[in-house]
């Protein structure tokens, strides 16, 4: 279920197997949780690394459903009905193509470094920091 989730759900599933018994005594899930909580935490937490932010229009109202790709990659993904988006994303240079029905398509570049997300638009260099959101305004075609 992972890769069809992903693909068409947008949802980042995993399966974890911390041992080789399929069914440990209850008396041992303690320890698992022990040796592996400071991995577990960190792999959660690395939900902050990336892009995310809300598809909107000039007036500031949100796109439902809108399409975003990372440019150059074959994977599409959706904005929400509210129109929030998120990708993780690692270090590094993206372009950030935007499209819904009705709208002009727009790219944004984008520079995600390891604590902060950077975007660069026509009106120069913005930084932001990963808690904070940012808009992609669409216009009419």
């Amino acid at each position: 279920m992972q890769d069809y989730n992903y693909v068409y759900g947008s949802c980042m599933e995993i399966t974890l197997e911390l041992s080789c018994c399929k069914y440990p005594p209850r008396s041992e899930l303690p320890e698992f949780w022990r040796q592996n909580k400071g991995a577990l935490l960190a792999y959660i937490n690395e939900v902050h690394r990336g892009a995310r932010g809300i598809v909107s229009d000039l007036n500031g109202v949100a796109i439902p459903n809108a399409v975003l790709k990372i440019k150059g990659r074959k994977i599409p993904f959706r904005a929400s009905a509210r129109g929030e988006f998120w990708r993780i994303l690692m270090p590094g240079h993206y372009v950030l193509v935007v499209s819904a029905p009705g709208y002009n398509t727009k790219e944004e570049n984008i520079l995600v470094t390891g604590k902060n997300l950077s975007l660069f638009c026509a009106s120069g260099f913005v930084s932001l920091l990963i808690v904070v959101t940012f808009c992609f305004c669409l216009c009419f075609c």
